[in-house]
């Protein structure tokens, strides 16, 4: 029940976000600059990427946990491309590696964006810790700099859990994991209270 209740949420979020933007696609469009049309390091809309750079680093903390979940907090590094498919969307796929019990695995990432420097992702994914699990991440994405992001995991043998946390993009993503990583490590035994 609590995988099921906590995919149907990150497709609600995902859906309904689409409407909170309140620029128009013609000012979108206007906005937009047109210098470029190739990669690039971070990402942006159509026209000036078709495709982009994934890196990010972030922390996480557990809000709520199914049976015999070990981490209360964690660090995961992504790295991959997204290709942008029109103006408003992208999609790609990305390596995520993590801290706690050693997460790593691929993932499928669909952005939607809502403004040259506003967009959220929703992300999917298999990864390995002795036995194969999910993860999805539903994230708001700011220059593609800074993401608050809610995080499921679901590993059908062991364990599953609700996280939260944000992220870092671009350059400081790697700096940035180890420090939200920190806090989240700090403020973890809080969350216990």
């Amino acid at each position: 029940m609590f995988p099921k209740l906590v995919i149907v949420v990150l497709w609600v979020l995902v859906l309904n976000a689409r409407f909170l933007h309140t620029q128009s696609t013609v000012e979108f469009e206007a906005s937009a600059d047109t210098a470029g049309s190739g990669l690039c390091f971070r990402g942006r809309p159509m026209p000036t990427c078709r495709s982009f750079f994934v890196i990010e680093g972030g922390g996480y903390t557990r809000l709520a946990a199914g049976h015999n979940h070990l981490d209360r907090s964690l660090i995961s590094v992504d790295g991959g491309m997204m290709w942008n498919l029109s103006d408003r969307s992208a999609l790609g796929l990305t390596l995520l590696i993590g801290s706690g019990m050693a997460r790593m695995g691929f993932r499928a990432r669909y952005r939607y964006w809502y403004k040259p420097r506003l967009s959220s992702d929703l992300s999917v994914g298999i990864v390995d810790y002795r036995d194969a699990g999910m993860v999805s991440d539903v994230s708001l994405n700011l220059r593609d700099q800074a993401a608050v992001v809610l995080r499921a995991e679901y590993f059908p043998k062991s364990r599953s859990a609700l996280m939260a946390g944000a992220r870092l993009g671009s350059g400081g993503a790697l700096i940035g994991a180890v420090l939200i990583g920190l806090g989240a490590l700090i403020l973890s035994p809080l969350a216990s209270i």
